[in-house]
C-alpha cells in the first residue's frame, strides 16, 4: 500500500513536470528486439526515433563501448554479432551518415573501452585493450593502417575510462592492490602524467559489491561519476578531491536499480539548465515498465523520474 501511494504521488507530480519542461534533442544508442539502434532520444521525456538499424547486432551495456567527438560531432561506438565479433562504426550528426570503420582487432583480442580525445585531426580514438600477450594497455587507432598501436601499459584491474577536455587529459579508473586509482595521462595515452590514489571517507560503511563501472565526466559539473554496486544495487558516486562520495538519492526515489546506463548533463546546451540525467533498468512488481530517465540537480540531489519505453547504453547533446 505504500508503494502504491508513492507511485500515485509519483505520476501526479511526473505529469505536473512535463507540463513545461525544458526539452533536449539528442542521440543514443539502444537495443531493441535483438537489435543495434541508433536514434533521436528527447531528454528528459524518452520520446525515440530510429535512424539506423544494425541488424545481427548489439551494444554492448555500458557506456565504455560508445563514445562523442563533441569538435567533430562524430558518435564512434562498438557493437558485437551472434558470433561475438567487435565492429566499429561512425555516425556523422552533421551529415547523419554511418559508416563501419574496418580495424584489424587480431592483435587486440579483447577490447574494454572506447574513448574520443576531442581531436579535430583525426586519429582521436583510445582504447583500453588486452593485448595478445595478456597484458593490458592503452592503444591508439591509426586511421591510415586501420590498426589499434599500443601506446602504455596498465596496472591493476581496469574499470573505466574518460576524456576531460578541459584539461585535455585522458583517465583511467583502476584497482590496483585494492585501491581505487585514477591515472591521468596525456591526450594521446603515451605519457602518464599522474595518479590519485582514491578513499573513502573514514566514517563509511557501505557494503560495496563491485568494482567501479561506467566513468563519465560531466564539463558542466567539471567533476566524475560511476557506478558502483552497494548490497547489490547500483549507486552512483562522486569525488571531491580524492575522496569517493555516495550520491543520495532522497526517501523520494522510490525504485531499485537493477543496472545503470547511460549518463548526460543538460548545461552543455544551456547553461541555464543544471540537472543531469541516468538512464536506468528497474525490476518492480508493483511497476508496469522496465526503464526510467532519473533527473538530478546541481548538487546531486535526486528530482524526479520518467518513464522510458527504450534504455539507452550512452546519450549525447549534440552542438
Amino acid at each position: 500500500m505504500k508503494f502504491i501511494l508513492l507511485l500515485l504521488s509519483f505520476i501526479l507530480s511526473l505529469s505536473q513536470v512535463l507540463s513545461h519542461v525544458a526539452t533536449y534533442p539528442s542521440y543514443a544508442l539502444w537495443n531493441e528486439k535483438g537489435e543495434a539502434i541508433i536514434g533521436l532520444f528527447n531528454l528528459p521525456t524518452g520520446e525515440s526515433k530510429v535512424l539506423y538499424t544494425l541488424s545481427g547486432y548489439q551494444h554492448y551495456n555500458t557506456n565504455q563501448y560508445s563514445t562523442f567527438n563533441s569538435n567533430t560531432n562524430m558518435i564512434s561506438f562498438l557493437v558485437y554479432n551472434n558470433s561475438s565479433k567487435m565492429s566499429l562504426y561512425q555516425f556523422d550528426i552533421n551529415s547523419l551518415n554511418l559508416v563501419q570503420v574496418p580495424v584489424d582487432f587480431s592483435q587486440t583480442p579483447e577490447v574494454y573501452s572506447i574513448v574520443s580525445s576531442n581531436s579535430t585531426i583525426g586519429d582521436d580514438l583510445l582504447f583500453v585493450v588486452k593485448t595478445s600477450n595478456g597484458n593490458t594497455a592503452i592503444g591508439k587507432l591509426n586511421e591510415n593502417t586501420n590498426t589499434i598501436e599500443l601506446e602504455n601499459n596498465l596496472q591493476g584491474i581496469f574499470c573505466a575510462a574518460a576524456f576531460v577536455g578541459k584539461t585535455n587529459q585522458y583517465y583511467t579508473l583502476s584497482v590496483v592492490n585494492n585501491v581505487n586509482t585514477l591515472n591521468v595521462f596525456s591526450s594521446d595515452g603515451k605519457s602518464k602524467q599522474g595518479t590519485v590514489n582514491l578513499k573513502f571517507p573514514s566514517q563509511n560503511s557501505l557494503n560495496i559489491s563491485s568494482y567501479p563501472y561506467d566513468l563519465v565526466y560531466l564539463e558542466s559539473y567539471d567533476n566524475f561519476y560511476f557506478s558502483m554496486d552497494v548490497d547489490g544495487t547500483p549507486s552512483i558516486f562522486t569525488l571531491k578531491n580524492s575522496n569517493i562520495i555516495q550520491v543520495i538519492l532522497g526517501p523520494q526515489y522510490i525504485f531499485q536499480t537493477t543496472v545503470a546506463y547511460a549518463m548526460v548533463s543538460t548545461n552543455f546546451a544551456n547553461p541555464n539548465d543544471q540537472r543531469f540525467f541516468q538512464a536506468v533498468s528497474i525490476v518492480h512488481s508493483n511497476y508496469v515498465g522496465n526503464s526510467l530517465l532519473n533527473v538530478f540537480d546541481s548538487q546531486s540531489k535526486f528530482l524526479y523520474s520518467y518513464p522510458i519505453k527504450v534504455l539507452p547504453v550512452n546519450i549525447w547533446i549534440a552542438n
